[in-house]
């Protein structure tokens, strides 16, 4: 079984347990499995040659992570009451905004953009997208851009 197989079967099982959490109405399955079936997707979309480079690999485990901690810390509250605040926010909320949001914009949406040249589409990539299909994609390759690429 290859990378993307497994990354499919992932989504798969994720899938399953989020439908058994809802017809439970299990919200701890349901806080687990979420982050499951969304970074697996973006992993998936991601992955090239059966990997994913460069910080890319290191964002998307970072934002599992922190959507794990930050969905099972909101299930685990009581929130019958408003037991304290954030922030201005209620707990739940403020891990909410700060903690799923910020922290997803931060390490998965920033890295992303600041790294795409070098861990999403390489000019390599646009190289062989071209020989392989018989398009011309321009690659346009300036002094400035050039020392980007080479950082």
């Amino acid at each position: 079984m290859n990378k993307k197989d497994l990354t499919v079967l992932v989504i798969l099982i994720s899938a399953i347990l989020m439908l058994i959490a809802q017809f439970t109405k299990n919200n701890m399955l349901f806080a687990v499995s979420f982050p499951f079936v969304c970074i697996a997707w973006m992993w998936l979309g991601a992955m090239k040659k059966d990997t994913v480079r460069g910080r890319a690999k290191v964002s998307l485990i970072a934002i599992l992570i922190i959507w794990l901690i930050a969905f099972v810390s909101m299930v685990s509250m009581n929130n019958s009451q408003v037991t304290g605040y954030f922030l201005g926010l209620p707990k739940a909320t403020a891990i909410m905004v700060y903690g799923v949001w910020v922290a997803s914009f931060l390490v998965v949406t920033l890295v992303y953009a600041l790294r795409f040249d070098k861990d999403y589409i390489t000019s390599e990539d646009i190289k062989e997208f071209n020989k392989k299909t018989g398009a011309n994609l321009s690659i346009e390759v300036t002094e400035s851009n050039q020392s980007k690429l080479n950082m």
